[in-house]
């Protein structure tokens, strides 16, 4: 059976299902992709990116408005570390305090290993949800090439949880609708970024449709409403603190 005829089949499936079915659905298979034939992907993407202009052009940004001392950063699918991994080649970036969520073992125990003085978590969409609050308190939350994977309702959850820790969130993703009023569904989520930013009240302040020419890939960075707020106080965005010892079941900080 051809690719495209699956994808042909798939998509009629999922046009004759309510909305909120077919959404559950493909998050589900997404997920269950990543925890059996994803789970080593770790190993051909560790340490091959590119040079990941955007997410040092982030950073900048973001210094402008921390206070004194390593900026602090929550990723959400972070692999085994792989934006990481960028950071820490370059003196400019390589002192961060970094806390990392994925939903693969495999890549999380990876990533320990490579990283044993940073702290990473087991967990998907719903887990991060749950536990967000529980992380701490951080001047920038990625989410890079991972979104898509999710329906829209969990992805504003995801991105409300990340407004409460965090000052800037910064998301790479699938760009085509950005500006659109209603997102889509074509075996990839590709979602109406613009208006869940101004739903849940965060404030664009970059957005590239490309991450480089031909690229169906752009990101954009927000400040969230808690940033906002501290600067109209005059304070430094974050006061940080982490829970590097977070357990998977629900534990408050310390």
């Amino acid at each position: 059976m051809s690719t495209s005829f699956r994808a042909a089949i798939r998509t009629g499936v999922m046009a004759l299902l309510p909305d909120r079915w077919g959404d559950s659905l493909l998050t589900a298979k997404q997920a269950l992709w990543w925890r059996t034939m994803g789970r080593h992907w770790h190993f051909k993407k560790f340490a091959r990116d590119g040079g990941k202009e955007w997410l040092k052009t982030a950073l900048s940004r973001v210094r402008q408005d921390a206070g004194p001392g390593p900026l602090a950063i929550l990723e959400f699918g972070c692999n085994a570390g792989n934006n990481l991994y960028t950071l820490r080649q370059d003196p400019a970036t390589a002192a961060v305090t970094y806390c990392g969520v994925d939903i693969n073992p495999k890549a999380i125990a990876f990533a320990r290993t490579r990283f044993p003085s940073d702290s990473f978590h087991v967990g998907d969409h719903g887990w991060f949800i749950r536990h967000a609050d529980a992380l701490g308190s951080f001047n920038l939350f990625v989410a890079s090439h991972i979104l898509y994977y999710i329906d829209e309702k969990h992805t504003r959850l995801v991105l409300e949880a990340a407004c409460r820790v965090a000052d800037y969130i910064l998301v790479v993703d699938r760009m085509e609708r950005f500006f659109d009023n209603s997102p889509a569904r074509t075996g990839l989520f590709f979602h109406a970024y613009a208006s869940i930013c101004n739903d849940i009240g965060l404030d664009v302040v970059e957005m590239e449709a490309m991450l480089a020419p031909g690229s169906p890939y752009g990101y954009f960075l927000a400040r969230s409403v808690r940033s906002v707020n501290a600067q109209q106080e005059g304070l430094p965005a974050t006061n940080v603190r982490s829970c590097a010892g977070l357990p998977l079941t629900t534990e408050p900080c310390p």
